[in-house]
């Protein structure tokens, strides 16, 4: 008789992040002790720090593991995908960033989920956009094109997803994937939704992940598109080129599912994103005059907005928020007041708006609201 699987590999992406590690690992060991789960880490540092550390835990606890990786190997976030990566078998896996570790709450309904017996688990928050709206999202998905339309935005996101090895991900071939998604940065997204909708049917839970219930702690290290300026042209131009090659069974959805995306505040929905994507930048001209013919594909905020901070015209810009925030108050909407002022954050730290005491005191109870939404 083979050897039983065990029930789930979490697989930690590293590279150069020994303070990290170092912060978030004993809380990764805490929930060991409690759940029933192995935790591989990933690293491709040139330099010993990472592996030190990790290595002085292994002794603490025999389901801690440290993988090394080669630096000048390019396909280290495609590794948990192959089921024989892992030297024992598993039936599911967590691909999750180094700064992130889940509180014991979600732990444990992850871990409730997994032994009742899916096909994956989607783990978010809501969307940044509806943070005042009612949550929207199904507790559990069936049909794939359902999940696409309302989770791609978060899907992407390493560490929203845990996959089965026994359904999802039974046959997975990477050649196939990146020869069919070729854009980098969303393969294994396009490999999750391709495989999707091979399946007769799936069940996959969604676990709602708010502010004040379960969540993932994460502390901050920031993103490699951020440190290399290539925002725009990863969301602007891969992202929704990518999904034109999905399976027909999501056709319906794609605009949608492209948008809710790169509509986030983060990215094209507001101001701070704009500019924190460098978005006037000559480096990334080709993405931005093309995505300013369609900008509707991309963004609710007004083109003429975009168009302002493309010619660097951020006079222009305040005072559209002069008016654009005067005319939710008068109108009394307040919610949108909120989100207006959420998004623009960097933006009036740079501007003379909160020097006056009147404007800081609304300012400060609108970003508040933000913050406390659940």
């Amino acid at each position: 008789m083979g050897t039983s699987k065990k029930l789930l590999a979490v697989c930690v992406l590293t590279y150069r992040h020994p303070d990290t590690i170092r912060k978030v690992l004993p809380q990764w060991l805490l929930l060991l002790k409690e759940l029933d789960f192995d935790l591989y880490y990933l690293d491709s540092s040139p330099e010993p720090e990472t592996r030190e550390i990790i290595e002085g835990y292994e002794q603490l606890c025999s389901r801690l593991h440290y993988v090394r990786v080669s630096p000048d190997y390019k396909g280290k976030g495609f590794l948990p995908y192959h089921k024989d990566f892992l030297p024992e078998s598993y039936k599911y896996f967590w691909p999750i960033k180094d700064r992130s570790v889940p509180t014991p709450e979600l732990m444990i309904r992850i871990y409730m989920n997994l032994i009742n017996g899916c096909d994956a688990i989607e783990i978010s928050q809501k969307h940044p956009n509806e943070v005042f709206a009612p949550l929207r999202y199904k507790s559990v998905y069936t049909y794939c094109a359902e999940l696409y339309r309302d989770l791609a935005w978060s899907a992407i996101d390493i560490q929203c997803s845990i996959y089965s090895y026994d359904t999802v991900f039974s046959h997975y071939d990477e050649d196939m994937i990146l020869e069919r998604y070729p854009e980098p940065g969303f393969n294994h997204a396009m490999g999750f939704f391709h495989y999707l909708a091979e399946m007769d049917s799936c069940t996959i839970p969604f676990i709602y992940a708010g502010k004040k219930r379960c969540t993932i702690l994460s502390t901050y290290t920031p993103s490699g598109w951020r440190l290399n300026n290539t925002g725009v042209e990863l969301f602007g131009y891969n992202w929704p080129k990518t999904n034109e090659a999905l399976p027909e069974v999501y056709s319906e959805y794609r605009d949608y599912a492209v948008k809710s995306e790169t509509s986030l505040p983060a990215l094209f929905g507001s101001v701070d994103g704009l500019l924190s994507l460098n978005f006037s930048d000559d480096s990334n001209r080709k993405y931005v005059e093309h995505m300013l013919t369609e900008w509707d594909k991309y963004s609710d905020l007004p083109v003429e907005v975009a168009q302002m901070i493309m010619k660097r015209d951020f006079d222009s810009v305040y005072r559209w928020f002069i008016d654009t925030l005067s005319g939710y108050l008068s109108s009394e909407q307040i919610d949108k007041a909120s989100l207006l002022c959420s998004g623009t954050r960097l933006f009036l730290e740079n501007t003379p708006f909160c020097n006056n005491s009147e404007n800081k005191q609304i300012y400060d109870s609108l970003l508040k609201m933000y913050d406390d939404a659940e």
